[in-house]
Formats: structure tokens, C-alpha cells, sequence
């Protein structure tokens, strides 16, 4: 069995929207996590394609503060 190598590039970018927690490029679900780190901890629910009209500047957020970027 090969040894798991992780890599937030191949498993997210890609897809970045597709889901939080976000499943890897083989299929783990809920690999990698989004989270809004002010207390109390909790994913971000929200999802916000080209932020400001700047095509490609996705992101994921609580509120009307953009928390994870791509």
C-alpha cells in the first residue's frame, strides 16, 4: 500500500466550492476542513464566487467576512 501524501493543491483547488469539510482527489471525504477561527470554532457555510466581481477569487465565509481564498 503507497504511502498517502498530502497536497491541498491536487485534493481542493480544482474544486474549492465543491463542499466543506472537502473530500481529497481520491474520494476520503472530509479530508481537508474550512473554519472560521474565531470562538467558537465552526466550518464556513458559505460559499462567494469572484469575490468583488475579480473573476477567480473564490471563497468561503461566515458573514460578510471572506475567510479562505482562492
Amino acid at each position: 500500500m503507497a504511502r498517502r501524501r498530502w497536497n491541498l493543491t491536487d485534493d481542493v483547488l480544482a474544486d474549492f466550492l465543491a463542499g466543506n469539510p472537502h473530500a481529497d482527489r481520491h474520494g476520503h471525504a472530509a479530508t481537508w476542513c474550512f473554519f472560521d477561527a474565531r470562538k467558537p470554532l465552526q466550518f464556513l457555510p458559505e460559499t462567494l464566487r469572484d469575490l468583488d466581481g475579480k473573476k477567480g477569487l473564490h471563497v468561503w465565509r461566515n458573514g460578510d467576512l471572506p475567510s479562505a481564498f482562492v
